[in-house]
């Protein structure tokens, strides 16, 4: 994958910046930010940000906190070339899905799938690595990648596999922890199923009486459900007066408050409630008006007590149906168990047993061994770990040829380890770093010794990508602040050799000393008011 250019639309900090790279260089990023006079934080570690998500969808924060402050949407748009020119284009709007167009520009063929998930896999065959690939060879620093110290047995297994993709094994594994547990599930119900009709066969059941009960209680269920179904009608019948009284209750509450407010209006305005003219005597409609009153209070005490008389009614009749239920489901596990039982029983006295086969039994023990055996064998330390045996002597060699370049360590791979006060010995995969010979513990690295053997690692680790991919990219971000100025002239050096193994090399620094030690082409960035401007040659690309 030869990188060709990068567009950037309200991503992070940059509004509208284009970084084109199409000669093949070492190109050298670093900046400044205007109003602070610093040289961190201006976004030069958002180039490399943006060449993970145009070809993962992944960068250091939320797809959605990628967007710039203030916008609502973004777009970050790469070229690359592999035989062919394809354009990569992710676009996202802020709380929404993320969208995915992939092309090929030689052939101009759109290669963009219904679904994001599929265009992801045709890029990444396209370029034949995966994203946890990318990041252990082609892209490095300031990453949770980078830390040697804290590289136990299990992660670095994990590096590896993911590294030379013997990853794929996982899913087998996967496969056979399934198959392992439904296995083991229907072991465990043979057992039960088997105690149960030893109790059986024990028990001597009597099948006529049990026939007679299995009898009776269907007898019994039917008269229940008969029951259930009578007080389901009475029910809905109480209902429904009940909500009757209801509808009446509300309409002459309504009514009152009509009468109330006509009464109210007449003592205060001696008018008619109606009409609105002035009244010469307001006693004889007062008369009327609190004579109707009283009436709709007798009626709303009679709808209210009618109302309570149908709630407890309707209660009452709840508090059966739920007994009713209750008798009626217990009578049903009853009728299932004796049935069960029954039957249980007699295929055991022809030799039968139910739902157990002896044969079966055995033969799902044997299978359950054998996905014992098949799990060890795609575990970390099972296949992978034998495979990576035959990778480790090139890996290393490979690492070694770089670190020589670097700093004064070798390396070696370990697959084995003999126990302590054992003669045992376990598969297991670490790394030791020597130096003249004697092993020398990680935790004794600086900072800058850390960053070399690192770069070392992953550019042993990228050079098996490169003659098996001819991945032609390379990217490492930061790093070189922790070196010495002797430690800095090797890294230069080993750059320059790169050269001729990779056609693009970014190199994102805030020192701005290594641009006169690189060979390279410089692109410069300014901040100003939070916003990243990308300047090549005191000029806007």
């Amino acid at each position: 994958m030869n990188l060709l250019g990068l567009k950037l639309h309200h991503f992070l900090s940059y509004q509208d910046e284009q970084f084109i790279c199409k000669d093949n260089n070492i190109y050298f990023i670093t900046g400044i930010n205007i109003d602070t006079n610093e040289k961190i934080g201006v976004g030069k570690s958002a180039i490399k940000e943006a060449i993970r998500y145009a070809l993962y969808g992944k960068c250091r924060v939320t797809a959605d906190d990628a967007i710039m402050f203030g916008k609502k949407e973004m777009t970050v748009q790469l070229d690359f070339e592999f035989g062919d020119n394809y354009r990569i284009r992710r676009s996202r709007k802020r709380n929404t899905s993320t969208k995915i167009c992939f092309v090929n520009l030689t052939k101009k063929k759109d290669l963009t799938c219904s679904k994001n998930k599929n265009t992801q896999e045709v890029i990444e065959g396209i370029i034949g690595l995966g994203y946890e690939q990318f990041m252990h060879s082609f892209c490095f620093g300031q990453s949770e990648f980078d830390d040697l110290k804290n590289l136990t047995p299990t992660k670095l297994i994990d590096f590896l596999k993911k590294a030379l993709k013997l990853d794929r094994f996982d899913y087998y594994l996967e496969k056979v922890k399934k198959y392992q547990e439904k296995t083991k599930n229907t072991i465990n119900r043979l057992l039960e199923i088997q105690k149960i009709s030893v109790k059986l066969v024990a028990s001597n059941i009597n099948e006529k009486e049990v026939n007679k009960k299995i009898k009776n209680l269907v007898l019994t269920k039917a008269i229940y459900q008969d029951k259930i179904t009578k007080v389901n009608i009475l029910y809905k019948s109480k209902n429904k007066i009940y909500m009757r009284i209801q509808d009446n209750l509300i309409n002459i509450v309504k009514t009152l408050q009509k009468f109330t407010q006509q009464l109210e209006f007449v003592q205060k305005n001696s008018k008619c409630p109606l009409c609105k003219t002035k009244l010469q005597d307001n006693k004889k409609l007062n008369t009327y008006l609190n004579k109707e009153i009283e009436k709709v209070n007798l009626q709303i005490e009679k709808y209210k007590q009618e109302k309570i008389v149908k709630q407890k009614e309707i209660d009452s009749l709840i508090n059966i149906l739920e007994n009713v239920r209750t008798k009626f489901l217990k009578i049903v596990e009853l009728q299932g168990g004796l049935e069960l039982k029954l039957q249980i029983y007699l295929n055991s006295k022809k030799n039968k047993q139910f739902l157990y086969d002896k044969s079966k039994y055995i033969r799902l023990l044997k299978l359950s061994g054998q996905l014992d055996r098949v799990n060890d064998i795609f575990n970390s330390k099972g296949l992978p770990l034998y495979l990576l045996n035959f990778y480790i002597p090139k890996l290393e060699f490979a690492i070694n040829s770089e670190l020589q370049k670097l700093i004064n360590f070798r390396l070696e791979f370990r697959i084995n380890k003999k126990l302590k006060n054992s003669d045992e010995v376990r598969n297991t995969c670490e790394f030791i770093l020597l130096k003249q010979g004697r092993e020398y513990s990680l935790s004794n690295l600086s900072n800058g010794q850390e960053f070399l053997v690192s770069l070392g690692i992953r550019l042993g680790v990228s050079k098996l990508y490169h003659n098996e991919r001819k991945f032609e990219t390379l990217i490492i971000d930061e790093g070189f602040g922790k070196l010495g100025e002797f430690s800095r002239n090797k890294v230069v050096h080993i750059l320059n050799i790169l050269k001729k193994k990779f056609k693009k090399i970014i190199v994102i620094s805030h020192l701005d000393i290594l641009t006169n030690l690189i060979n390279s082409k410089l692109i410069y960035i300014e901040m100003h008011n939070g916003i990243s401007k990308l300047i090549s040659g005191g000029r806007n690309v």
